[in-house]
């Protein structure tokens, strides 16, 4: 283990000593080819992969790190006292007394939020910076080391693009901006607003397009690499490399599409190499035998994002949201999926939004569903022609798991209804766990059997539902729909009304399953962000509950 003397950070490997992390991690990169994350770099080169752990000896987990020379703090955060002496009680009370004498105390830096617009003082420090650095380069004593060297003539700059794609592709560096709009993050509406004025400047925009734009000659050097592709319309039809305004025709299947010279040069044809995931194609496949047209990967719907699966004839679309893809993991916040939701409601478009793990354990559930949705489910009953029944425990459990998306949950009561005594819908009842709902039942499931519909099952059940509250001294009934799945339509055809709706709902993944937003809830002084980072899980957000009441 190297020896870091008078603050400087040193390579265990050339012992050459650099003044900032960012510059040894640099040259642990470039020179010596290790590619990881900083943190990373110094388990291995400093810690030898022994990483310390919080020494209040009670949690065994691992503390903050905060940079090559100070390395791990000490504690994690709270666990800085002996509190696992003291009851959880105690330790709590403790613990709160710390964290408000904390925030009192704190005293923040004397620039804290200011900005050279807002203080003279910052404004005089940036123009002494500025005017500096200016004569250093206008006297030739400063010059940027990468001047005029591409990755082509130089082999630091090649092995630092080679180190930033196998980053991005790793997923160790993400695009600050990816997943933000200018709706959502003020630097992108920024951004936004200064090119909108660049564009506006017609001499400006012409310039910039004439720089952009390749020659005629050029164009046809380019197209003369593509080999699987034809190009059927005019050249002269092009503006830029990166508008889809050229027809392509593939010589392997015969696709015609519009695409971009950019897109055309990787010479793969969409139809024989689908950039879409094998479970996407796989629920393609499956509408598509049961003919039903679709569209896939549509990014004109909801401009600029994609809907995986369009059925433009029933205004119906399906995302399939992979759990490692659109976990946090990969910047996918609270929203997201949300506000697909929405803009496609906004255009009368119902979006389901199916996960990974739904797909691969409960895929006849989801084909089922989706039948429904665009009305070719294969089998239907009439409720007048069935009985209504008690549903015991036992028989509850087996067909909720078999036929809900999310399986059966512990219930008060259940009824169901039968036809030819085979049970083909059931409803259950439980108390709500909101106190402010303390005189209301909830509809805790409703189900159908796979690939059946009942028809006027649900208002059926409702009035058994009604009759069995009101003799228990309910004064009215509730339940939640899942956005993700359901508009809440037929609870309003059988009287409900939406009373309000929840925030988004969210699980944690591995990345293989999705588990219950409450398996990893802070417990004894740990915070829930460290339970979860211990146990190497991320959140996945899904849609909001409506929430509907009726009284009785």
């Amino acid at each position: 283990m190297s020896k870091i003397k008078n603050h400087k950070r040193v390579c265990t490997i050339c012992n050459q000593a650099f003044g900032q992390d960012r510059s040894l991690i640099r040259h642990l990169n470039n020179e010596h080819g290790f590619v990881d994350t900083p943190q990373n770099l110094y388990n291995l080169l400093v810690l030898e992969n022994v990483v310390p752990v919080c020494k209040c000896n009670t949690c065994n987990l691992t503390p903050t790190w905060v940079g090559w020379i100070k390395g791990y703090n000490k504690f994690v955060d709270g666990h800085s006292g002996f509190l696992s002496s003291f009851s959880d009680e105690k330790a709590d009370e403790i613990r709160e007394k710390r964290i408000i004498t904390k925030k009192k105390n704190a005293k923040p830096g004397w620039n804290k939020g200011l900005t050279k617009e807002t203080s003279a003082i910052l404004k005089r420090a940036a123009e002494r910076r500025s005017e500096t650095v200016k004569g250093q380069f206008d006297r030739n004593e400063r010059n940027a080391w990468n001047k005029g060297l591409t990755k082509e003539t130089s082999d630091s700059i090649k092995k630092q693009s080679v180190n930033m794609k196998s980053k991005f592709k790793s997923g160790v560096l993400i695009p600050w901006a990816k997943g933000l709009t200018k709706e959502t993050d003020s630097r992108v509406f920024r951004m936004s607003q200064t090119n909108h004025i660049t564009h506006t400047q017609i001499s400006l925009r012409n310039h910039l397009d004439s720089i952009k734009r390749l020659s005629e000659g050029e164009i046809l050097e380019q197209l003369s690499q593509i080999k699987n592709l034809t190009l059927i319309t005019n050249i002269k039809q092009y503006t830029r490399d990166k508008h889809n305004n050229l027809s392509f025709r593939c010589n392997d299947c015969g696709d015609i599409r519009e695409r971009s010279l950019i897109s055309a040069l990787t010479g793969k044809c969409f139809v024989c190499n689908p950039k879409e995931s094998k479970q996407q194609l796989e629920i393609n496949r499956f509408l598509i035998d049961n003919e039903i047209n679709t569209v896939l990967s549509n990014r004109e719907i909801i401009k600029p994002y994609e809907l995986d699966i369009w059925i433009p004839r029933k205004k119906f679309a399906i995302e399939y949201n992979g759990l490692y893809w659109h976990s946090e993991r990969m910047n996918r916040d609270k929203n997201y999926h949300s506000m697909k939701t929405k803009l496609c409601e906004e255009l009368g478009i119902q979006l389901v939004h199916i996960f990974g793990d739904e797909w691969s354990s409960k895929q006849e559930i989801i084909k089922s569903v989706l039948m429904h949705k665009i009305g070719k489910t294969k089998n239907t009953v009439f409720a007048r022609k069935c009985k209504i029944v008690y549903v015991n425990a036992k028989e509850r459990k087996v067909f909720f798991d078999k036929n809900h998306i999310d399986g059966d949950v512990p219930s008060k009561i259940a009824f169901g209804l039968t036809y030819n005594n085979v049970l083909v819908s059931c409803i259950s009842l439980r108390i709500p766990r909101q106190k402010k709902y303390a005189d209301t039942i909830e509809i805790a499931r409703f189900a159908t059997t796979i690939n059946t519909s009942v028809v006027g099952g649900l208002s059926k059940l409702v009035k058994k539902v009604s009759k069995w509250a009101c003799d228990n001294k309910f004064s009215s009934i509730m339940t939640y729909v899942d956005t993700r799945f359901g508009t809440g339509v037929g609870y309003e055809k059988c009287g409900f009304s939406q009373i309000g709706k929840t925030a988004n709902r969210f699980w944690w993944t591995d990345d293989v399953y999705r588990y219950n937003r409450f398996k990893y809830r802070a417990k004894n002084g740990i915070s829930e962000k460290n339970i979860a980072a211990a146990a190497g899980v991320k959140k996945i957000w899904g849609c909001a509950n409506l929430i509907y009441k009726i009284a009785i």
